[in-house]
Formats: C-alpha cells, sequence, structure tokens
C-alpha cells in the first residue's frame, strides 16, 4: 500500500480529530503516527502518517470537507 502524510490546520474543537480519523477510515486508511500540534485556542494542527490504497487527492478531497479544516498539505 502506498504511504502518505498530511498536515492539517483545523479548529481546536472538539470531534475535529474524530472527524479526521472518520475520514481516514472510510478510505480504509492504516494511520501509523498522529501528532497533535496546538497552535492557539483556536486553531491546533494534526499530522497523520497512513497507508492506503486510495489516491491521495481523493483522501485529501473529503478531508478539506470537514468543517473546521482550514489548511491541509
Amino acid at each position: 500500500m502506498p504511504a502518505y502524510a498530511v498536515l492539517t490546520t483545523v479548529s481546536n474543537q472538539p470531534g475535529m480529530l474524530f472527524g479526521l480519523t472518520r475520514v481516514l477510515a472510510s478510505h480504509q486508511a492504516n494511520v501509523s503516527s498522529v501528532d497533535i500540534i496546538p497552535h492557539d485556542e483556536e486553531h491546533a494542527a494534526i499530522y497523520f502518517e497512513f497507508t492506503a490504497e486510495a489516491a491521495a487527492e481523493t483522501i485529501v478531497n473529503d478531508l478539506r470537507q470537514l468543517s473546521g479544516v482550514h489548511q491541509w498539505s
């Protein structure tokens, strides 16, 4: 399976990690690493490393659709 890494900037609110992992799970991604980096009271960065058969563009497009996701790379 291809390996990917994604860094998102999200609203610092309950449920953001769940929303992101729900999208990854819907693509049968296997998460190997997660790091949460608080920026301030309003924003945090969440970094994932994972493997998945789905194309990275498809997964990133679904992550972008989540309310509270501000940036991704």
